[in-house]
């Protein structure tokens, strides 16, 4: 029932704080209860610093997303990444989410995901033990301090060779141009924040979508790849499951386009307003 936003990578400075796990990939975010709102956060978290040279290369923000006249964009609704299955409940949220995208003037068609989930998965597995594996070296006797999942992760993240990892970082390169490639006729992508309605608060991630097995990446399927290719995107809520549990909407765009993305979701917010949406337990 929040909305939040991935910059593109670079946008926020990042020099000091929370260690980098997996190359350039997390980014700082911010979240807030309307597109407004995160917008104001982000123009003030946003801007060149000395220390991180990336943040250099932006031109500067309007003051606010009214300021940021949208022209008809396209818009391509992916329901479809390889295989891996979806709840029909985030299906059909999406699916009107993008009809709503159509009738505001958007041009809106649908195409499966622009790249294949196994791959993003073996970029993630690759960059994230070899990265936890290197923060925790820099700890001693850290095997006991730590989950048992992320031993084991580092463990095999300190097994990686050199090659494999500039292999890895060759793949997200292509990635990356893959994507720009993609952005020259595309504008905007609509998918599904998580694959999966929330879960039980006492396991990691679900075990079954839809009636079918799926391991701990199951739900993120189109999330992971936002930020392996360096891509702004924002998390909106969009219509709820039948039980009133939240359904997060994805809009994701070119890089450096971070404003269009951002104008969409306000956009998209006037015409369903969500803001005084509040969960049954939070009016108790």
């Amino acid at each position: 029932g929040v909305v939040g936003f991935r910059p593109s990578t670079g946008r926020i400075p990042r020099a000091y704080g929370f260690p980098a796990l997996a190359h350039d990939f997390q980014a700082i975010a911010p979240a807030a209860r309307s597109t407004d709102d995160a917008y104001l956060l982000f123009r003030t978290m946003a801007g060149p610093d000395p220390r991180d040279c990336l943040s250099n290369a932006f031109s500067a923000l309007p003051q606010n997303l009214s300021g940021a006249r949208l022209r008809r964009l396209r818009v391509r609704c992916v329901l479809t990444a390889g295989d891996a299955p979806i709840d029909p409940q985030v299906r059909a949220s999406v699916e009107l989410a993008a009809r709503t995208l159509s009738m505001l003037g958007h041009s809106v068609d649908s195409g499966p995901a622009p790249y294949a989930p196994d791959r993003i998965d073996r970029i993630w597995a690759t960059l994230s033990s070899a990265g936890l594996a290197r923060v925790l070296e820099r700890h001693k006797d850290w095997e006991g301090s730590v989950h048992p999942a992320s031993k084991a992760t580092a463990e095999r993240g300190a097994a990686i060779d050199a090659r494999q990892y500039i292999s890895t970082l060759d793949d997200v390169a292509a990635l990356r141009l893959e994507f720009a490639e993609l952005f020259e006729t595309v504008d905007v992508l609509l998918t599904p924040t998580s694959a999966a309605l929330p879960w039980s608060i006492d396991r990691p991630y679900p075990t079954a979508i839809d009636g079918r097995d799926v391991g701990p990446r199951g739900a993120a399927v189109f999330a992971t790849f936002v930020n392996a290719a360096g891509l702004p995107a924002i998390s909106i809520p969009g219509a709820p499951a039948s039980n009133g549990l939240p359904i997060g909407l994805q809009l994701v765009g070119r890089f450096g386009d971070d404003v269009s993305v951002m104008a969409l979701a306000a956009e998209y917010e006037e015409a369903n307003p969500w803001v005084e949406r509040w969960p049954e337990l939070a009016a108790k």
